[in-house]
């Protein structure tokens, strides 16, 4: 890969790794669920590409405006989102 990232975690892992380390999980959640079924899609065409690239890019002043106004949009629901999402989040503290 092209940012050498070699894991994708479920939230469920990372929690389960933090109550292994000792920590108490107080919550989790995913967010960027709104865009995930678009870079989902876009991941799966791409797929089988053989030379590394990355999706990072700069994009123009419309692309961000959407993007931002899906992001906010999303955030009210961001705590409750255990379903999907390209970050996982997860709070904890020590027992």
């Amino acid at each position: 890969m092209f940012l050498e990232h070699k894991r994708r975690y479920r939230l469920g892992e990372i929690e389960t790794a933090m109550r292994e380390a000792g920590l108490q999980v107080v919550r989790g959640s995913y967010y960027f669920g709104f865009v995930f079924p678009l870079a989902t899609a876009v991941r799966l065409v791409e797929r089988n590409t053989i030379e590394p690239r990355s999706s990072i890019k700069k994009h123009g002043a419309l692309h961000q405006c959407i993007l931002g106004a899906v992001c906010a949009a999303e955030l009210p629901l961001f705590p409750f989102n255990r379903l999907a999402g390209l970050s996982a989040f997860v709070l904890a503290k020590k027992a």
